[in-house]
């Protein structure tokens, strides 16, 4: 998913995913994005905000710029949030549709 040691903000999602599970009971996890699905635009997306707020976290805090760093990752996590509560949205619509049955 997201390379934790060196991004906090990603650690940190995956803690509210965990508890975001907990809450609702339903375990959203990443999917093979091959396949069309209904979440699969949902899924790339949070692959891509990852991805992307890891990376310029990494940059700013390089280049010296910690408060915009900081703007980065509060913003990449209430994206992130987003993305999970649409992504579950479409999970409980498909399970509701018959759909998703292990």
């Amino acid at each position: 998913m997201c390379d934790t040691a060196r991004d906090p903000a990603a650690l940190e999602l995956l803690r509210v995913q965990r508890s975001l599970t907990r809450a609702t009971g339903i375990k959203l996890p990443f999917r093979n994005l091959r396949y069309p699905s209904p979440g699969r635009p949902i899924g790339i997306a949070i692959l891509v905000v990852c991805l992307a707020g890891g990376e310029t976290e990494f940059l700013l805090i390089r280049g010296g710029l910690l408060v915009a760093a900081i703007v980065v990752a509060a913003v990449g996590v209430v994206t992130e949030m987003a993305l999970l509560q649409a992504a579950l949205r479409v999970t409980r619509r498909e399970l509701r549709g018959g759909g998703g049955a292990a």
